[in-house]
């Protein structure tokens, strides 16, 4: 075995005690799904400052996994529960990590969620929102979003300001009639 090869697996044992005490691991069940009330913004950047404290710069350019070692893997994370999603992301120019297959059905408010990820731009058009109420600032700012977003149930939402806001790449429409798009606020102004 090399050094480099060395270098990784203690990495990644010096990664994973510091993840599991910086969020507090008080359970070695990994399901994937996180529990109604947890605040996903806090968790997130729990588990990155535990990880900068730990990487070991190597030359390596690439983002590391991101584990949470109660609920595994940031990609296969789901939230059948209501969590708290609001500013989730805020204020990364870009998510690292691919968030495309995640199961949002519990997630009521998306407040600010992508607000000033400037190069995200995944295809999240598979997400359930049926349960959402607020995307009030959710892709604020977020120049790069461009998806297909149109058939996401947005049924539930009662806030849509500035959805859209700063979002100037974005040239989609969600699922509202004309009369509820010019009453929703989305915009707000011209993107």
């Amino acid at each position: 075995m090399d050094n480099r090869s060395l270098l990784l697996i203690y990495t990644s044992i010096i990664l994973s005690l510091a993840i599991r005490q910086a969020v507090g691991d008080d359970s070695s069940n990994a399901t994937g799904c996180l529990p109604a009330g947890t605040s996903i913004a806090e968790r997130l950047n729990k588990l990155i400052r535990a990880q900068d404290d730990t990487t070991v710069d190597d030359g390596d350019v690439s983002t590391p996994p991101l584990v949470d070692p109660i609920y595994g893997p940031v990609e296969d994370w789901c939230f059948d529960l209501p969590v708290d999603f609001s500013g989730a992301f805020q204020g990364m120019t870009d998510i690292p990590w691919d968030i495309t297959g995640w199961n949002t059905s519990g997630i009521e408010d998306f407040n600010s969620a992508f607000d000033g990820c400037t190069n995200f731009n995944q295809d999240i058009s598979g997400w359930d929102t049926s349960d959402a109420k607020n995307f009030s600032y959710m892709f604020r700012n977020a120049k790069s979003f461009n998806q297909e977003i149109g058939q996401w149930t947005v049924s539930s939402v009662v806030d849509f300001t500035e959805m859209f806001r700063g979002a100037s790449s974005f040239t989609g429409r969600l699922g509202l009639d004309e009369t509820a798009y010019v009453n929703s606020r989305c915009y707000n102004e011209t993107i």
